[in-house]
């Protein structure tokens, strides 16, 4: 219970690194995506991250195969917008759950040399991120060291769509998806899909 407190803690109020970070992914989803993507935009600006990666799946990749995304072209679009330049946007292959994105992104990282990773998405999702990014680092042999990035305010009595691979969509809280995603931690730390929780400790604690 302690390391899970740790861990939920050290990925929820993650101080930001004072350099800048090599790239910042961005999981896909649709709740709050394009809030997602705007935070993401910002740090780039700044000056805080030296680029940015999103799931190369297109929309309708995502319609066919029943995942909640929003796709790569609506992703560019959204992005370019902002002021965002294309040279600057980084696409790992299409991914179809947080794994294969953390084992694609890492593989990318691993070509590109680069030594820090942001990785930005849903408050409830960000702790399985960071779990499931450090199994993905285990599998290669590239050392990165990980900085998760949250939004700062959320509306978490708000329902919004769950949907598994390849199911049909629920509606359900926020709030309720904590619950759901610790389940779904305690299946995958079994399956060696995500790290323990005491991995996750000493990760942020070096």
């Amino acid at each position: 219970m302690k390391n899970l407190a740790e861990s939920f803690y050290l990925t929820s109020f993650h101080a930001w690194p004072q350099f800048r970070v090599d790239a910042l992914f961005v999981h896909g989803n649709v709740d709050l995506q394009l809030e997602l993507l705007d935070l993401a935009a910002e740090f780039f600006k700044k000056n805080k991250v030296a680029a940015l990666v999103v799931n190369g799946m297109t929309e309708k990749e995502c319609v066919e195969q029943k995942i909640n995304c929003l796709g790569i072209e609506k992703t560019l679009a959204h992005l370019q917008n902002l002021g965002v330049p294309t040279e600057a946007v980084h696409s790992v292959r299409p991914a179809r759950h947080t794994l294969e994105e953390a084992q694609s992104l890492h593989r990318l990282a691993q070509q590109k040399n680069w030594k820090h990773l942001g990785f930005l998405s849903l408050p409830y999702h960000t702790l399985r991120c960071a779990l499931t990014h450090l199994a993905a680092q285990k599998q290669a042999s590239h050392r990165i060291s990980l900085h998760p990035l949250n939004l700062s305010e959320v509306i978490w009595s708000q329902k919004v769509a769950k949907q598994l691979l390849g199911q049909e969509q629920i509606q359900i809280s926020r709030l309720q998806m904590i619950q759901e995603e610790m389940d779904r931690i305690e299946r995958y730390q079994k399956k060696g899909d995500c790290v323990s929780f005491a991995e996750l400790v000493a990760h942020f604690s070096t």
